[in-house]
């Protein structure tokens, strides 16, 4: 910085509406384990990708249960003070939450590694009930479903594609990725992902059983050589 700054006399702080166009008939999601991306260098628009709704506490009285799994990604012009939607499902065609996120600024391209569907992130699972013995059960509330792949999703466009991260091993949840634009073999740089959390039993997964990723593995692993554009 070139001149002192003074939190008590630099700071303004304003609160900004989350509401969609009447074309949209909806209004930007409350969520919390998503993405956020900052966006290509000269775009003034800031972006959400995937995220789940807190089904904790229902008593908030803006809480709305999960919408459709059309949208599941939000972007916010920080000039006009507008809102917009992105239907990415041809490649993402479920709402993702906890995965790993980071973002190449210099080309424009969001990454959003592996992660989960649960309850709270998609509208199909919320709205599905399960009877045992006629009796309604909230058995499944707890479970969740671990996802393999990567999405890519380019900022600009708004178009998103999803690639195999077989190699990675079992799909993991609340782990690190880092873009290193400088390290690697082609001038996109590459992705770094570390730590994070995997299924401990693949047959009945929910938030309960899962087991941190072993340093015993590879826990610090070269994920992707970026070519962005392929």
């Amino acid at each position: 910085m070139s001149a002192p700054w003074d939190a008590t006399t630099n700071f303004t702080e304003k609160r900004i509406g989350r509401f969609g166009n009447s074309a949209m008939d909806a209004n930007p999601p409350n969520m919390v384990r998503g993405a956020l991306y900052r966006g290509p260098a000269k775009d003034r628009r800031l972006f959400t990708f995937g995220g789940s709704t807190f089904l904790a506490n229902q008593t908030d009285p803006d809480w709305k249960p999960p919408d459709s799994d059309e949208y599941s990604m939000w972007s916010y012009d920080t000039e006009t003070m507008t809102w917009d939607q992105y239907s990415i499902t041809d490649a993402v065609p479920r709402r993702p939450n906890w995965g790993a996120a980071t973002e190449a600024i210099a080309t424009g391209i969001g990454f959003f590694l592996n992660g989960m569907l649960d309850r709270g992130s998609s509208s199909v699972l919320y709205s599905t009930t399960e009877y045992i013995n006629n009796t309604l059960t909230h058995e499944t509330d707890n479970q969740i479903t671990y996802l393999g792949g990567m999405a890519i999703v380019d900022l600009t466009t708004a178009i998103a594609r999803n690639v195999s991260t077989e190699t990675l091993g079992s799909p993991r949840v609340a782990g690190g990725l880092v873009h290193s634009p400088g390290f690697g073999k082609t001038k996109n740089g590459t992705l770094v992902t570390f730590g994070g959390m995997r299924s401990g039993n693949e047959k009945n997964n929910t938030f309960d059983n899962g087991i941190l990723v072993s340093h015993s593995q590879k826990n610090l692993e070269v994920c992707a050589r970026l070519t962005c554009t392929d």
